[in-house]
């Protein structure tokens, strides 16, 4: 989940970059197309360069007496990567059966999973409205009066509040004065034929994923704009009196709800429309003195995608220095499937995302996975999504889970108090999920599963 969260904010910075150059240099040009163009690759890029990992290597020279401290200091921080509270072995593995045994009410609550959950949670909600709409918007489509037309659909009625596009459907109010008809079906008509249909979609997908972050709102704003310019551009050049365009969007003012993937005909920014409308074209040079930006927009990629790795060198070799190793000895590790090391395991894993969990003595772990399991093995499987949410809200609840030892059910105070964990063989901690497929109801609360070196 923190990585999800450091690709959105790598990705909020791109996005903020290309807008700050639309506003100062591109927003009051007339070269719509290119405009439209810049938008749309500004949202790509913004989703791909996070990804870009740009890896350079710094070689560091270091005075030949340094070696030895450089060795010393790498060592220690080997032996201390695991923490001292943790068994270095499963030889002793009180701890980790009791942790088990007890993790409803241990485990802590991540504050990435509560992050993630009301990040999605806001991204179900505007999903939820915006299907809303679109279920309000069909409606009309099937209610109204339909005309069929090369390429696109008139729909007339009287729920349409003001005119707008969706997909190939223009609806249009019923009662539309004849002599403001024409016009708004050819600037309704200029959307459908650009298809502005598809730069919404990806502006809105985008947005659902850039909810948090005010510059993605702007952008999108920013793409619905230079939509309105380029349709107007071309509805105002097949006309002899703008004038006459400009009094039917300022007749049709619409200060409502915008719906994501719809192109209205007459929106709050008029003002803009109206004055873009009398402007003349501008110049090329304008436009090469933005592709002129674009080594300074590489050089910010560098910046942010660019990270170092350090190379140690010695000015000369120096004797041969013995530093003692001292050797720790840990277990297997395997999280669904895939050995990972057991500082990974110490260090990145989430007990809350655990489904089952298993502990093999070394006999046992020998008797799997061979030598290899001479120091015991920790077998982990995670739970999905739902059940992970389902475990944080139920952290801490005191239930007691089913213990079956050998075979046999036996009470889960007589677990804690009289059974000697030194005799344990094999230990599998599940939770309800899994429990509940092997033990029905009586697993609702997990389970621990253990054999015994005897059984």
């Amino acid at each position: 989940m923190k990585e999800l969260f450091i690709y959105l904010l790598k990705s909020g910075v791109y996005l903020m970059l290309f807008l700050a150059v639309y506003e100062l240099f591109l927003r009051r040009q007339s070269f719509f197309g290119f405009n439209r163009v810049y938008l749309l690759c500004g949202i790509l890029l913004s989703l791909l360069l996070p990804a870009v990992n740009i890896s350079r290597t710094v070689t560091v020279t270091l005075p030949t007496q340094t070696q030895v401290q450089v060795q010393a200091q790498t060592q220690a921080q080997v032996q201390t990567q695991v923490p001292a509270t943790l068994p270095a072995s499963l030889n002793d593995t009180n701890v980790l059966q009791t942790q088990a045994a007890q993790a409803q009410a241990k485990q802590a609550i991540s504050p990435w999973l509560l992050v993630g959950v009301v990040y999605f949670a806001v991204i179900a909600v505007m999903i939820i409205h915006n299907a809303a709409l679109y279920s309000r918007l069909m409606r009309i489509i099937r209610s109204g009066q339909r005309t069929r037309h090369r390429g696109y659909s008139i729909v007339e009625s009287e729920l349409v509040e003001a005119p707008l596009s969706i997909g190939g459907y223009i609806l249009i109010n019923s009662a539309t004065p004849a002599s403001e008809r024409a016009m708004i079906i050819a600037h309704e008509r200029e959307h459908i034929r650009r298809r502005h249909l598809f730069d919404l979609l990806l502006a809105n997908i985008t947005l659902l994923m850039q909810w948090f972050n005010p510059a993605m709102w702007i952008y999108v704003s920013r793409l619905r704009e230079n939509h309105e310019f380029a349709a107007d551009h071309a509805v105002v050049a097949s006309l002899e009196e703008r004038s006459v365009y400009s009094a039917a969007l300022l007749n049709y003012n619409f200060g409502g709800e915008i719906i994501s993937l719809t192109t209205p005909f007459a929106t709050t920014n008029l003002i803009n429309r109206i004055t873009m409308m009398t402007r003349k074209k501008s110049s090329p040079l304008r436009r090469a003195a933005v592709l002129a930006l674009v080594p300074l927009l590489g050089i910010s990629v560098w910046l942010i995608a660019c990270t170092n790795t350090y190379l140690y060198e010695f000015e000369s070799t120096p004797e041969e220095v013995t530093v003692p190793v001292v050797e720790r000895n840990y277990p297997i590790v395997i999280i669904d499937g895939e050995e990972v090391s057991y500082h990974r395991f110490i260090t990145h894993h989430d007990p809350i995302t655990t489904e089952t969990y298993m502990i093999l003595q070394p006999n046992a772990a020998i008797r799997e996975f061979g030598e290899r399991g001479k120091y015991g093995a920790v077998i982990i499987t995670t739970a999905t999504a739902p059940y992970i949410i389902y475990n944080m809200m139920r952290n801490g609840s005191g239930d007691h889970p089913l213990i079956v030892i050998d075979g046999v059910e036996i009470p889960y105070h007589k677990y804690l108090s009289d059974f000697d964990r030194s005799t344990t063989e094999q230990f599998l901690y599940m939770r309800q999920n899994s429990a509940m497929l092997d033990f029905g109801w009586a697993g609702f609360y997990g389970a621990i599963v253990i054999t015994t070196k005897k059984g």
